[in-house]
């Protein structure tokens, strides 16, 4: 189901816009509070667009599109300036009470109400601002004997020796896989998808979520790992790997993962790739195990709201681990890099088993102006920046990503992607650093399939004496992230 309103930009369409989005809403099935949230970031939207994107007296067009895809996504596209600079002030909440300074309170209200927020410039066909907004469903313990559930406590004694059946799950064993989400992280687990079935078993069903289960010797799911995708047929991502504390310590991980592995070797994926968290050795140690090689330290990617059985972990946000692992026949190719990073990108590929030639020579954009999408994840607290093409103007396209993303939602980190085959990555990846922007990881096959550096900037307190990382490469790449942080004695 989808729909679309063509407006001018004029405020006096906001009635018509935000009728457009309660009406849609409802047939959406969205429930009361839902609805409040769409019509409010849609109202809140459409200020900003009429306000910031045309020149003052300047007639244009805005379209709202909407469309109901397992979640409600509602996007406005117009054809006027990129983005407004002077909308740039952050918005605080305790100065505006002081001294009345609402600047930047629409950006903020919206990524507060919507699940993700994201940024695309169209070039000739303008820019683009999508919101998406989950569908409410039914909670794991709202479900027939929900109410029962309980997390295990961190002291539960191991079950019995057994038999385990490990196989590849349907989409009636959702239900039973969030009870085991459950009962091992209690609401803290980074996927909030997890505590709901329906969105589970919707996954499963529609082939964008590939899960394993293990299976107990009285039926029960006591583990799961899956493959979600990300790049369809292309590239996707190892994790929601859990077993239940009582059944650890029988290699259930690692034969999960097997299975999983195999299913995506026979479907004809490029690769895989997995972020295990780096709170403790264990996930990670499983994931090299499996074949997966060091790529990469994604730091501060999840909420401090996450906690893990028998482990210390308050108050920081979670860093991970970021491995990949090859599926297909590899060709030989060139990436481009700043001399900064040209020996580390070269052990990487080599780690992974890829024959690459590393060019760290100075090249010049061939284009003025960049492909740039940026988002926020309001269940992350992240950002992410991505240019797809890398103009001579990607300085500034990453600056205005930037101050988006930090000032505007206050983003803990934000993730930069450049195109590694592109030779003007090392040009842009230099603009990053300027900026503060620090090495993340080589992501192979992230962008439809092509490489990117993936460079992090930290807007968040890290404590990296906290950070466990296993494998020589990792505890390389993580030394690199500290001496370009500047952290020293830890």
């Amino acid at each position: 189901m989808n729909a679309s309103l063509h407006v001018r930009n004029d405020l006096k369409y906001l009635p018509l816009c935000t009728n457009f989005a309660e009406s849609f809403a409802v047939l959406a099935d969205s429930d009361a509070a839902g609805t409040t949230r769409i019509v409010q970031c849609v109202e809140e939207a459409f200020c900003h667009v009429v306000e910031g994107a045309y020149e003052k007296g300047e007639d244009g067009e805005i379209i709202l599109h909407a469309e109901d895809r397992g979640g409600l996504e509602i996007s406005l596209q117009d054809h006027g300036l990129p983005f407004d600079r002077s909308l740039l002030a952050s918005y605080d909440s305790r100065k505006a009470a002081e001294n009345a300074d609402l600047r930047g309170l629409g950006l903020f209200l919206i990524q507060k109400n919507a699940d993700e927020v994201r940024w695309e410039n169209l070039g000739r066909g303008g820019n683009l601002m999508r919101m998406r907004f989950a569908r409410a469903a039914q909670n794991v313990t709202e479900t027939e004997g929900g109410g029962e559930l309980k997390v295990l406590a961190a002291d539960v004694p191991l079950a019995p020796e057994q038999d385990y059946t490990i196989r590849l799950a349907a989409p009636a064993d959702a239900v039973h896989i969030c009870r085991c989400i459950y009962r091992a992280y209690g609401y803290s687990y980074i996927s909030e998808d997890m505590y709901y079935p329906d969105r589970v078993a919707e996954k499963i069903a529609s082939g964008n979520l590939i899960s394993v289960v293990a299976i107990a010797a009285d039926g029960e799911v006591v583990g799961h790992v899956s493959l979600a995708m990300c790049v369809p047929g292309i590239l996707v991502e190892s994790g929601q790997a859990v077993v239940n504390p009582a059944h650890r310590g029988r290699n259930l991980l690692e034969k999960m993962k097997d299975v999983l592995n195999a299913r995506g070797a026979e479907i004809g994926l490029t690769g895989i790739f997995s972020e295990p968290v780096a709170v403790h050795p264990r996930s990670q140690k499983a994931s090299l195990k499996t074949g997966n090689h060091s790529c990469g330290l994604t730091l501060a990617m999840g909420p401090d709201s996450l906690n893990f059985k028998k482990l210390d972990t308050a108050a920081q946000r979670v860093s991970c681990a970021y491995n990949y692992m090859q599926l297909k026949p590899w060709t030989a190719k060139t990436v481009h890099v700043t001399p900064e990073f040209a020996d580390l990108v070269a052990e990487i590929y080599s780690g992974c088993g890829l024959a690459v030639s590393v060019d760290a020579a100075p090249h010049a954009p061939d284009k003025a102006a960049s492909s740039v999408v940026s988002r926020y994840s309001k269940p992350l607290g992240t950002g992410s920046i991505a240019l797809h093409e890398i103009g001579a103007d990607a300085g500034e396209a990453i600056k205005q990503g930037l101050l988006q993303l930090t000032m505007k939602t206050a983003a803990a980190m934000v993730y930069l992607d450049l195109p590694l085959e592109d030779p003007a990555c090392g040009f842009a990846a230099q603009k990053a650093r300027e900026l503060g922007f620090v090495f993340c990881a080589v992501a192979v096959a992230a962008d439809g399939g092509r490489d990117v550096l993936r460079l992090q900037y930290v807007n968040c307190d890290i404590d990296t004496s906290r950070i466990v990382i296993v494998g020589d490469t990792a505890l390389r790449i993580f030394a690199f992230i500290k001496h370009q942080l500047g952290v020293t004695g830890c």
